[in-house]
Parts: structure tokens; C-alpha cells; sequence
């Protein structure tokens, strides 16, 4: 390859543009907020936006007949931890002692408190 001759090589003396610095400042910003938009949609996407977290209460505690719980051990056991012992309804499988009217509440689940001793609630909204 041969080189060009040395008059059609450009000059030191060529003018350079001035470079507007805002113009660059401004659109990097523009880029971080467009970059910074897109990171909180991805961080925030599908978490559930509840101002004021819902408790449960307790409906009824259920005991299980075949790990061995009576009515009298039953409320025994209610009473000694802070629950109201009384009126039992006896089925085949539980003893159920209630603490609230089902009425009072809109969704009700069943949670298991102690899988060992049998001991079951079901809890509400």
C-alpha cells in the first residue's frame, strides 16, 4: 500500500466543533431516569400493595379425638392458654371448642398448630 501524498493529509489547523456539554448532561439523565424507571417496575412487579396488613383470628380450635384429646383436656388445655373453654361439639374425628361466631368472618382457613399433639384452628378475616 502506498501512502498519500503529504498535501492531501489534513492539518492541524482544522477547526473542531465546540461540544455542548448540556445537551450530553441532559440525556444521560434522561437515560438514568428511563434505566431507574424500568429497574423499580422490574423490582416492584407482583408484590402486593397492602397499605394495611389484615389479621386473623382465631374461629375455633379443633382437637383431635384419635391423638388422644377428651373434652376435659380439651378445655384444660384451651383455658391454660388464654382461649375460652366450654361447650363442646364432639364429631367422629374432633372436638371442636368455638371462640367466635363464624358469622364475623369473610374467609376462613384451617391451621395446624402442633401436627404431634393434634391440635388444629381455624382462622379467619
Amino acid at each position: 500500500m502506498t501512502q498519500p501524498a503529504p498535501s492531501t493529509l489534513p492539518s492541524a489547523a482544522v477547526a473542531v466543533p465546540a461540544t455542548d456539554w448540556t445537551a450530553i448532561a441532559w440525556s444521560g439523565a434522561a437515560i438514568a431516569l428511563v434505566v431507574g424507571a424500568f429497574w423499580a417496575a422490574l423490582h416492584f412487579a407482583g408484590r402486593p400493595r397492602r397499605l394495611n396488613p389484615v389479621s386473623t383470628r382465631v374461629q375455633s380450635l379443633l382437637f383431635s379425638r384419635r391423638r388422644g384429646w377428651t373434652v376435659e383436656k380439651a378445655n384444660r388445655w384451651a383455658d391454660s392458654h388464654g382461649y375460652k373453654a366450654g361447650d363442646a361439639d364432639v364429631t367422629a374425628g374432633n372436638i371442636r371448642l368455638r371462640q367466635r361466631d363464624p358469622g364475623q368472618f369473610r374467609r376462613l382457613r384451617t391451621m395446624t398448630f402442633s401436627d404431634k399433639k393434634g391440635i388444629k384452628a381455624v382462622v379467619g378475616r
